[in-house]
Formats: structure tokens, C-alpha cells, sequence
């Protein structure tokens, strides 16, 4: 079977090779690396262009496989018997197949192509699991024709891109090593690279996330109008992607203009750092007390759409977990020491699961090891944003607030052990970034550790008396 398997793969990937999709991204990759080449050091060059390449090749060559194994074990999704278009998609995972039909039909319907009533009510229009990348899965059709294989190379290529993201944001607060480090786990980790080889939206959504984080750097630092474009953009195609999470992206927005805000005031005058904490601090107290009633509607708002979603996601079925006792969770609603407990589980959940004894099945023993692989760079990733808050607070500020209110936020919705395995991977290459930084400071050479945040803090302390309103992010 896996004979067949891979001769199956090779011979799609021949077949590939010569379509327009498969020639696009060829022609993307080459653009890649002539940016690596243009923008990035001479010392560095070499990393990341291998780093793309591997990460790229290694998904690519994935996706040619398990198309390859789908196929031989007939695992083809078709609803031709719901009166769909008789198109079928093989698939290792169902949503995965959902997303790329979806897609296709999507695309027949804007094509004016005729289509059943229930195609086009009960599947191009249905508001339940859509997504954005349904959209981009549509336009790729329409320019390069129905391939459910290449079309899944969209994720591939955006995966590879992320961890050279991530290369570049790491490096800028903790130096090359860690950067390098954390780019070769980001971009072989287990989730993550799952999700690149299926037609899902995460790979997407991620990739949006950590390109704005790139352009806010890049924008600090360099004060270009194309890097904040790019930062609106890569903010928006999360609404676009992920539009039914409407609450949980308005989060983003507010942790982008607090952190802007917070260095804005912090910078307006070195020598009164402190005058100014207080007085920031000091208006927020007095904000609040004001609209202590508008904020208390707030609070109760945040607690009863908490208490909804995580009822939701108990009714869903499979392997779920709950965070309160029955005769809490099912009031209209809670105090507020309960609900402290609420998040605090909710945190060992979303953190943790699943745990060992979860893995019941077959299926479920593959994330296993990166259950494994997770536990252990924990204990270094917070031992990294200590390490970060206290050398690189500025540069690292909007990394951890978005960390900690993204988990709050995730922690009190979620139940399903499912969802929040895919979930969690929206933070999940900061984890390894700040792991990464823990694992060189732990592991690394003390004398280059030592080097590096020395040099940060001789950086930081040139640019608090040369200049207040730029950031030096290279070290």
C-alpha cells in the first residue's frame, strides 16, 4: 500500500508539474528567494533560502503522498448524491474536502454555471463553516482550473513564508540563534504542518498574523507607509478569513493600537518613563471609574457570551471537557470569582489538552508526540517572555499581551478537545518563539547569550539618549 502510495504521488506530481497552478507557485518561489536575496544579510542568506526551500519541497512532497494514499483507499468526497456537481476531492481530512468543494461550486456560481437550489442555498450561501479561504480556494479555481491537489500548495507556500516570518521576528528581539531555531520548529512542527498540506483556513489565518507582526516591526524600525499598508491588509484578511469570530478579532485590533499607544507615551520622554506609567495608568483608573456601570455591562456581557460558547461547544459532541460544575454552567449568570475559576481551567485546558490519557484511538496517538514535544518547550517559553520582559520589554510587549488575551479569550469558549487543538495553534509559533529564546539562554553558549543581551541593553540604552521615536530591533 505505501508502494502504491508513493508511485501514486510521483506520478501526480508529474502530472503537476506541467499545470499552471503547480507553475505559479514554482514562479512564487522564485520571487521568494530573489527577495531573500535582495533584503536579507549576506550571512543569513543561505539559512533562510534553505529553510523556505525544505519546508516548502518537504509539504509539497506530503501532499503528493497522502493525495497518493486517498486515492488508492478511495477516500473521495462527492456530494453528487445531494444533488452537487458530480465532482469529487480526495481528502485526508473531512473539512478539508468541505473547503475544496466549496470552493469549486462557489466558483461554478460566479461563473453563472447552472446549479441545483440546494448547491447553491444549502452550500455556496450557507453561512454555517464559512470561511474567506473558501473565497481564495474559488479564485485559484477560476484562474488554474479545479485541481485538488495544487490547489493545496496555497498553504504550503504561505507555511514556508511564515517561518521565515518568524525567523525575522525572533531574531530582532533575541538574536540570530534563536531566530534560526525557532524558524526550523515553526516550520516542521506537527499541527502546523498538517494544516499546510489540507485545504483548511489555518495555515492562512496564521500566516496573516504573523505578517502584520512582521510589518508592525518593520515599521517601527524603518517608518516606511508601504510596511503600515501591509499591516491594514494582513489585518483585514484576518476578518476576511475567520469572519464569523468577529469578537475574537476585534481583540487583535485593540492589542495593536495599545501597544502603539503604550510606546508613543512611553517614548515622549526618556527621563520621565515613570511620571508617564503613572499617568497612563492613572487615566485608566479614572476611565473606569466613571463608566463603572458601562464597564460592569461590559464585564457581564464577556461572561454570558463565555457561558454561551462554551455550552456550544460541550453540544457538539466528541471528546469535550468543562470548566464549571452543571449548576454553574447552566445559570444565566455567574460572579466574577467564578468566573476567575472558569478562565483559570479554562487556561489548564487550553494549554495542556489533550492530556496523556485522552488518546483513546488510533488516530489519536499521532499527537501524541507532539503532546510530548508541547510539555516540553512550555516550561522554556515562559521562561523566555521572562527573559523578554526583561531585556526586550518594548519590542516583546505586543507579543505577550496578544499571547495572554488571546489564550483568556479562547480559554472560556472552548470545550471541544478538537477545536481547541486547532485553535491554540493561533499562538502556538509565538510558544515557539518564546521557547526558542528559553532554549538558547538555557542551552546555548553562556558567553553568546551573555554577548547578545548585553548588547540589547548597550542598543536600548544608545537609543533612549540619541532618540525617543525609533526602535532598534537588529542585534
Amino acid at each position: 500500500m505505501v508502494t502504491t502510495a508513493v508511485f501514486l504521488g510521483f506520478a501526480l506530481g508529474v502530472l503537476l508539474f506541467f499545470s499552471p497552478g503547480s507553475l505559479a507557485f514554482i514562479f512564487l518561489a522564485i520571487i521568494i528567494i530573489l527577495l531573500i536575496n535582495k533584503i536579507s544579510d549576506e550571512k543569513e542568506r543561505g539559512f533562510i533560502k534553505t529553510i523556505f526551500m525544505l519546508g516548502l519541497g518537504a509539504r509539497i512532497f506530503f501532499v503528493l503522498i497522502t493525495m497518493g494514499w486517498a486515492i488508492f483507499n478511495n477516500n473521495i468526497l462527492n456530494y453528487a448524491w445531494r444533488s452537487c456537481p458530480d465532482y469529487g476531492t480526495p481528502y485526508i481530512i473531512d473539512d478539508s474536502g468541505y473547503y475544496t468543494l466549496r470552493g469549486l461550486f462557489t466558483n461554478m456560481h460566479w461563473l453563472g454555471m447552472p446549479l441545483s437550489a440546494y448547491t447553491i442555498n444549502a452550500v455556496v450561501r450557507n453561512s454555517y463553516g464559512f470561511s474567506g479561504f473558501i473565497y481564495v480556494l474559488a479564485f485559484y479555481f477560476m484562474l488554474f482550473g479545479y485541481s485538488p491537489v495544487s490547489s493545496r500548495f496555497i498553504n504550503c507556500f504561505l507555511a514556508s513564508v511564515t517561518s521565515i516570518l518568524i525567523y525575522y521576528i525572533t531574531k530582532s528581539m533575541f538574536g540570530k540563534k534563536a531566530g534560526q531555531l525557532a524558524a526550523i520548529i515553526t516550520a516542521f512542527f506537527p499541527s502546523l504542518f498538517l494544516w499546510s498540506i489540507t485545504n483548511l483556513k489555518e495555515s492562512s489565518f496564521i500566516f496573516s498574523i504573523y505578517l502584520m507582526f512582521w510589518s508592525i516591526h518593520q515599521f517601527k524600525a524603518t517608518r516606511k507607509f508601504y510596511h503600515f499598508i501591509t499591516i491594514v491588509l494582513a489585518m483585514a484578511s484576518q476578518f476576511f478569513i475567520r469572519s464569523g469570530y468577529k469578537e475574537f478579532l476585534y481583540i487583535t485590533v485593540v492589542v495593536v493600537l495599545f501597544d502603539s499607544l503604550f510606546l508613543l507615551l512611553l517614548n515622549l520622554y526618556t527621563k520621565k518613563r515613570v511620571f508617564n506609567l503613572l499617568i497612563i495608568f492613572m487615566a485608566l483608573f479614572l476611565i473606569i471609574s466613571l463608566n463603572r456601570d458601562k464597564m460592569s455591562m461590559v464585564v457581564e456581557d464577556i461572561k454570558r457570551k463565555s457561558l454561551t460558547q462554551h455550552r456550544g461547544a460541550l453540544s457538539e459532541g466528541g471528546i469535550c471537557y468543562q470548566l464549571l460544575p452543571d449548576e454553574q454552567l447552566y445559570k444565566l449568570n455567574i460572579s466574577n470569582a467564578v468566573f476567575l475559576q472558569m478562565l483559570g481551567n479554562g487556561w489548564i485546558h487550553m494549554m495542556l489538552e489533550p492530556f496523556p490519557w485522552r488518546f483513546q484511538s488510533k488516530p489519536m496517538l499521532l499527537g501524541l508526540f507532539q503532546m510530548v514535544l508541547w510539555y516540553g518547550l512550555l516550561f522554556f517559553a515562559f521562561s523566555g517572555i521572562g527573559i523578554l520582559v526583561r531585556y526586550k520589554a518594548k519590542e516583546s510587549m505586543i507579543f505577550i499581551s496578544y499571547f495572554f488575551i488571546i489564550v483568556s479569550a479562547l480559554a472560556v469558549m472552548g470545550g471541544n478537545i478538537g477545536t481547541t487543538f486547532r485553535f491554540r495553534d493561533i499562538i502556538t509559533p509565538l510558544i515557539l518563539m518564546f521557547s526558542s529564546v528559553g532554549l538558547i539562554n538555557a542551552f546555548g553558549r553562556t558567553e553568546q547569550c551573555s554577548e547578545v543581551l548585553n548588547n540589547n541593553a548597550r542598543i536600548d540604552a544608545q537609543k533612549d539618549y540619541k532618540t525617543q521615536d525609533k526602535v532598534i530591533f537588529n542585534v
